[in-house]
């Protein structure tokens, strides 16, 4: 599934027309069969007539759902990205130290990405957006299937943060953005241009931890050091001479050029 999104399988689907009692599910099913048609067969290939028969109605009741196969891309969207699927929300419960829940966020970010079905759907947005991108209904380039995940990790940024175990000098949904490319967007850019990954768990594993451990270089609070209002940091222990020399030079009046510098030929 893609990032965020459960995991648990559908059933099988029913075949055959389906029964009076069961009209309210019709919607449903139309979009789970053309969710796994686009993945598969691509949208440009897949026909409405085609997922009509195979959710066993007519076309003329398919048509009084969606009204064209670019609506009906918007509701497989919309299946697939419903931020309550989020498996990342969980994340929020958490008490242990922040950077602890991070390390974990990173592997299972990580195995999304690796999952054939997370590629499948991430080509499908790509092949798509620029062709929708004017289409009010068709918003399906806005990677609002990140929203949860970007969330939950700025959340664990910002408590780190606030218990001192991370510097504050960046803001968290920043710090969560920029996690998620130095994790994941390296292999999943990979993966859908084709190219493959080591099969081993504990390669990717040992991979996701040396990542990890680059990124958080940069947060993690040097020891003895404070930070400062401007965003920099300096030693705490520093002298007033060294404290001083950090602050800007003072302004002076630029001195007027000679008249034979004024005139030199370059």
């Amino acid at each position: 599934m893609p990032l965020g999104t459960s995991s648990s399988r559908r059933p099988p689907r029913p075949r055959g027309r389906p029964a009076k009692n069961s009209e309210a599910d019709v919607s449903r099913r139309i979009v789970e069969i053309a969710e796994e048609r686009f993945l598969t067969d691509g949208f440009d290939a897949t026909s409405m007539e085609a997922i009509a028969i195979e959710a066993g109605i007519s076309k003329r009741t398919l048509y009084a759902r969606f009204r064209s196969k670019p609506l009906l891309l918007q509701a497989v969207a919309d299946h697939l990205f419903d931020p309550s699927r989020s498996e990342f929300t969980r994340y929020h419960e958490r008490t242990d130290p922040p950077e602890t829940v991070l390390r974990d966020m990173a592997h299972h970010m990580h195995r999304r990405v690796l999952m054939p079905f997370s590629i499948a759907v991430y080509r499908l947005v790509v092949s798509q957006s620029q062709r929708h991108r004017d289409d009010a209904g068709m918003m399906l380039g806005g990677e609002r299937y990140l929203v949860p995940l970007v969330t939950a990790l700025a959340f664990q940024f910002r408590r780190g943060a606030e218990q001192g175990t991370i510097t504050d000098r960046w803001e968290p949904n920043l710090l969560a953005e920029q996690f998620l490319e130095a994790v994941c967007a390296w292999d999943l850019r990979r993966l859908v241009f084709g190219h493959e990954l080591p099969q081993r768990s504990e390669i990717n594993q040992a991979l996701v931890d040396q990542r990890f451990e680059l990124f958080f270089a940069g947060l993690r609070p040097l020891e003895g050091a404070s930070i400062v209002a401007d965003g920099g940091s300096r030693d705490a222990r520093s002298s007033p001479s060294d404290a001083a020399a950090l602050q800007p030079a003072p302004d002076r009046k630029r001195r007027p050029k000679c008249m034979s510098e004024s005139r030199r030929s370059y």
